[in-house]
């Protein structure tokens, strides 16, 4: 679900690049991570990467400041809706799993193993990627601006908030096939193809190792 919303939103923020008029888009942004927060605490640290997110696309204005505020603000109403039809008792707090009390050790060793290697391939990919991208116009600056802040934040928070390490799993690798994505096209002519095969054989020896009982 990280992903997904994430995702989704990180796409309706590109398009409003040096459009902060499109404020209806900023608003829906907002509005998903913040409705999403309420099933996981996970999601409030992107509403404020996607503040900073505003300003690297130069979409950072009274107007557009507003409209992100009035998404978060919204947010609540569906949960009062709720409560008003279902009653207060209705509600339930989402539960939170730690995996260090549920799982084996040796699979939170496997976990970070992956988790680890995904972070330090997507670091990698995004230094390379970035030397190149330098030389692009200013809206490909911007948009890789924000999906590599998004990537450093989710890595950050992966290792930070390792107890509740799964939910950030699907979004970081989403992200790096994003900087490997980028990594070909810039250095096609450089055996980047490569990584096509290698990668996901990789990942599923990883899944493989991850999955063995």
């Amino acid at each position: 679900m990280l992903a997904l919303v994430v995702l989704a939103a990180v796409a309706m923020l590109m398009s409003v690049y040096s459009e902060p008029r499109l404020s209806r888009r900023i608003f829906l942004a907002f509005y998903v991570v913040a409705v999403a927060s309420f099933t996981q605490y996970a999601f409030v640290a992107y509403a404020v990467i996607f503040v900073a997110g505003l300003i690297q696309l130069r979409a950072f204005t009274e107007r557009s400041l507003t409209a992100a505020l009035l998404g978060v603000v919204a947010a609540p109403l569906p949960a009062i809706c709720l409560a008003l039809w279902l009653g207060i008792g209705g509600l339930r707090r989402p539960e939170i799993v730690n995996i260090y009390q549920t799982w084996a050790g040796e699979d939170i060793v496997r976990l970070w193993v992956t988790v680890g290697f995904t972070i330090v391939l997507g670091s990698a990919l995004g230094i390379v990627n970035l030397l190149k991208i330098y030389s692009l116009n200013a809206r490909s600056r911007a948009l890789n601006g924000l999906l590599s802040t998004v990537s450093f934040i989710t890595a950050a928070m992966a290792v930070i908030d390792f107890t509740n390490m799964p939910v950030y799993i699907v979004l970081l690798n989403a992200l790096t096939a994003f900087q490997a994505n980028y990594f070909m096209k810039l250095y096609e002519r450089r055996r980047s193809y490569l990584l096509v095969p290698a990668l996901p054989l990789v990942y599923i020896s990883l899944f493989a190792w991850m999955a063995a009982i």
